[in-house]
């Protein structure tokens, strides 16, 4: 049987409307677009050169938007400043200490938490991504004097171009405008960002964001290494749908949803992380102004079709097939297509299957499912899980995006409601022992060798 492999996927972040403007204008886009006017101290974190020339012209393909949050514009607001035009920041960067004893206040507006690594101590690095490192590191609790683990993504700079130098800015602006106003138990708390530097002018100077640490890696290591059980299976694609559908009510479109972005913890949750691209959308509970996304943002093989098709789509609604994409590689370990365009055989077939049972409707049909998982190789895995996550899994893999279901209607459907689950009984970071920190997630793992979890069970009735 022919299977398209799974393997980590990168993340990829092309706008295609800002390509054909950049055809015409290759100097269209400025960084005080993308930024507002930021100082030339707050560049040079990240070793941008921020000459005259350069802050006024860039080719950055970045939507101001991008980085914007409600909750921020509104606090800035009252003083007729935002996020995007934060004119007055005037920071006087001396050393370590006149910058560890009174941040300028204009930044700290921005980054009202920050703190310096000189609060925890680094014990081991042990994930390496395009922009960032993940390092472990420990504080000890003023009070208890118990000592916490954390993760640290240390924002890397990189010494290849200005236009990588300044993405890597953006992620870092955009995690923290989002990630830690969420609050759901399947959502990576971040706790504070960190400043990594003993000088603001030392060549090692960047950011990091300190966040909660999952001992057992990400949800692709235990795919891959096929350690899951048909019970961890049902139990994630529910914690799954239910950090996602919590994303969709909060109108924060995800974008690179995949299992390198799912975090596994010590007591079974798997907790939602990478906020790189993520875009507000819109206000909790309204409808009626959602803002449409553009470009191939994400991993290529869980983009969605109308990503490379349309200028503009509903983010929120191509995050519904990322899930089952993913929720399919979860269950079965094989992509369904290499990506969902055309020219990909297996996709074409699926259309094709598509417009003749169902006219381009609905792919809850059970006919339709019957035909593809009969004739596309890549889907007759599918016959052998079970019959509520088949249905869930192509009723999202519809070509027509207003009609993937939502992910409220799934988690009310009797077999969903029904599936065990693991609970939020246990959140806090303290005595963690030290088999935690020796977790390498660049070996393989077997079911032996997880951190034995602590499974939480609940069943909605």
């Amino acid at each position: 049987m022919t299977n398209y492999p799974f393997f980590r996927q990168g993340t990829i972040f092309v706008d295609n409307s800002a390509i054909q403007r950049n055809s015409e204008n290759k100097n269209s886009l400025s960084i005080e677009n993308i930024f507002g006017r930021f100082p030339k101290e707050f560049f040079q974190f990240f070793s941008i050169n921020v000459s005259k020339s350069t802050t006024k012209k860039s080719s950055v393909v970045i939507k101001p938007s991008t980085i914007t949050a409600p909750w921020l514009e509104n606090e800035y607001l009252d003083s007729n400043t935002s996020l995007l035009s934060v004119h007055s920041i005037q920071p006087s960067f001396i050393g370590m200490s006149d910058f560890a004893i009174g941040l300028d206040p204009s930044l700290k507006r921005i980054l009202p938490e920050i703190r310096f690594r000189l609060d925890f101590q680094h014990l081991k690095s042990i994930a390496k991504g395009a922009t960032s490192t993940i390092k472990v590191v420990t504080h000890r609790d003023k009070i208890t004097d118990a000592k916490i683990y954390y993760a640290a993504k240390v924002y890397r700079k990189t010494k290849t171009s200005h236009k990588k130098r300044l993405n890597t800015m953006v992620y870092f602006l955009r995690e923290w405008s989002i990630q830690p106003k969420l609050d759901h138990p399947n959502i990576l708390k971040v706790i504070c960002p960190c400043v990594t530097l003993t000088s603001v002018f030392n060549k090692s100077a960047g950011f990091c964001l300190v966040q909660e640490y999952c001992p057992q890696g990400d949800l692709f290591k235990q795919i891959e290494e096929k350690v899951l059980t048909l019970e961890d299976k049902c139990c994630y694609l529910k914690q799954i749908l239910q950090a996602v559908a919590y994303l969709q009510s909060q109108r924060i479109a995800h974008r690179d949803l995949k299992p390198e972005n799912i975090l596994i913890g010590r007591d079974g949750l798997l907790k939602l992380t990478d906020f790189g691209t993520s875009e507000i959308v819109g206000n909790p509970g309204d409808n009626e102004s959602i803002r449409f996304v553009s470009g191939a943002v994400g991993s290529l093989a869980y983009l969605a079709p109308e990503a490379f098709h349309e200028n503009e789509y509903c983010g929120l609604l191509a995050d519904r097939w990322s899930c089952g994409i993913l929720l399919k590689v979860l269950f079965t370990g094989y992509f369904p297509f290499k990506t969902s365009v055309k020219t990909d055989l297996y996709y074409s077939k699926y259309m094709s299957i598509l417009t003749d049972t169902c006219g381009i409707s609905s792919t809850d049909e059970s006919s339709f499912q019957t035909e593809v998982i009969k004739q596309i190789p890549t889907l007759q895995p599918l016959r052998y899980i079970p019959e509520g996550a088949k249905k869930i899994i192509l009723s999202l893999l519809n070509p027509d995006s207003q009609n993937r279901p939502s992910l409220d209607s799934i988690l009310g459907t009797a077999w969903v409601r029904k599936l065990d689950c693991c609970s939020n009984f246990s959140t806090d970071h303290e005595n963690k022992s030290l088999q935690e920190v020796d977790f390498d997630a660049s070996k393989p793992i077997t079911r032996k060798s997880l951190i034995p979890r602590i499974h939480n069970h609940q069943t909605l009735v």
